[in-house]
């Protein structure tokens, strides 16, 4: 496609996802678009009936062309999905021109493209749709010498690379000096306790309101770390990835997030908590190092330190990491392509703006070097949990992914003595789904 057909693509791709022109509406006519972008008539004409083709319009006889009900679920092989959210969009500003020189288009409102940028948990548990990359970045970069190598071991399923991550980092807590300062709050210790994270919150509450004092979260991101530091598991590798959060250990750690969210009095978290925090009026923050730049755009004067998780008795001092990274779509088929985009992503001039954008932990080590400061009280705590993380979901389907992520929001805002049957429910239902899965792939090789 040429560059005046890219410009006439787009320009009507922005139209669509801008709700300039919504779903079931009359797109303008080609006349008009021609005249407003100054290009033939001929050219748009042909960009609309690609268009057409890819049912994103549809052309009515003598009425005229509609964008169609279903556009956002229309794959577009010159589209590059990256899922939505404020902070994301520090990493979006670079990988656009990347994105662009390459006649890509870095799209906000379809459900998926030919390139995209993905979440740990969502990409493990659709990895069956994208392509394997190992091969890929093998061709690139060898042996990968200059990348955190140890971070994409649990990106490979059945020996396929689903993903590469672009940032990475632990999930640590941050807290607000001057809240706690102003409280006269003690500074958690570095290697603190689940008791002394509570006490810490205790002590908060005599000073500050209980909604202001920790985001918690029922989303899987944020209960899997705790759950997995607690000692859960969510699946038993050595049995068939078989339920395991069902368990004493899975059952104590759902009671000790549960604690947390009784003793905060809530059951949700403001969307406003991280402009809280960089304001002032919020004391502790869960999160990965990809929310800084957030916090700095709400105040580039606030103060915070990160604290690495609390310990709990008889858990693990493990840290479950939020990367976002680069997938590329089975369906795609120029491989050329895919090499540019790997290249260049993963180069060190890429990479190293990364790091100046201090949104998350480049995958490449050099890279990762000039954005974090050993001496800084955040970074520094980041840096030691490097070693730790791992992804540790183990959700390999869309259909299991589902049934955790609500079965696990309904779970953590339930009572507390309602909770263990509803997780022995939620594993008999996930052992049912899993049995009836094999059956049917057995049938298939009959």
């Amino acid at each position: 496609m040429n560059d005046k057909n890219i410009q006439i693509r787009n320009y009507i791709l922005e139209l669509i996802e801008s709700d300039q022109v919504k779903a079931g509406e009359r797109l303008p006519g080609a006349r008009k678009i021609a005249e407003k972008l100054h290009m033939s008539f001929t050219h748009v004409q042909a960009v609309v009936e690609s268009l057409v083709q890819c049912g994103i319009l549809n052309a009515v006889s003598r009425s005229g062309t509609y964008v169609s009900e279903d556009w956002p679920a229309r794959l577009l092989p010159y589209n590059f999905f990256c899922y939505s959210g404020d902070r994301i969009k520090a990493l979006t500003d670079i990988v656009n021109p990347v994105c662009t020189a390459n006649g890509l288009r870095l799209c906000r409102q379809f459900e998926q493209g030919f390139a995209e940028i993905r979440v740990s948990h969502y990409l493990l548990s659709h990895h069956n749709e994208y392509l394997d990359l190992s091969e890929i970045f093998r061709e690139c970069f060898g042996d990968g010498e200059d990348f955190y190598m140890h971070v994409l071991k649990d990106f490979y399923i059945n020996g396929r690379l689903c993903g590469l991550p672009i940032v990475f980092s632990p999930r640590v807590i941050l807290y607000n000096v001057d809240v706690f300062k102003r409280c006269k709050c003690p500074i958690p210790r570095k290697d603190w306790t689940w008791d002394e994270f509570l006490d810490t919150i205790r002590y908060l509450k005599k000073h500050f309101p209980a909604d202001s004092i920790f985001n918690w979260e029922s989303q899987i991101q944020s209960f899997t770390t705790f759950f997995v530091r607690a000692g859960g598991t969510l699946f038993d590798s050595a049995k068939g990835f078989s339920p395991s959060f069902d368990d004493a250990a899975g059952l104590k750690a759902f009671e000790y997030y549960i604690e947390l969210r009784d003793m905060l009095d809530i059951s949700c978290q403001s969307e406003r908590y991280c402009e809280k925090f960089s304001n002032n009026e919020a004391a502790m923050l869960f999160g990965v190092r990809q929310i800084m730049c957030l916090l700095k755009n709400y105040n580039p004067n606030y103060r915070a330190c990160a604290v690495k998780l609390p310990l709990f008795p008889g858990g693990r001092d493990v840290n479950i990491h939020g990367a976002d990274l680069l997938c590329f779509r089975k369906s795609c088929t120029n491989m050329d392509l895919v090499r540019k985009l790997v290249k260049s992503i993963f180069s060190e001039k890429i990479q190293d703006m990364v790091a100046g954008s201090h949104y998350g932990i480049p995958f490449r080590k050099t890279s990762a070097a000039k954005g974090l400061d050993p001496k800084s009280c955040y970074d520094s705590v980041f840096m030691a949990e490097i070693p730790k993380i791992s992804a540790a979901y183990n959700i390999f389907t869309p259909e299991i992914y589902r049934m955790i992520r609500i079965g696990f929001a309904r779970i953590c805002s339930m009572p507390k003595e309602e909770i263990a049957g509803e997780v022995m429910d939620l594993a008999k239902a996930i052992n049912m789904v899993m049995a009836l899965n094999e059956f049917e792939e057995k049938k298939s090789l009959i």
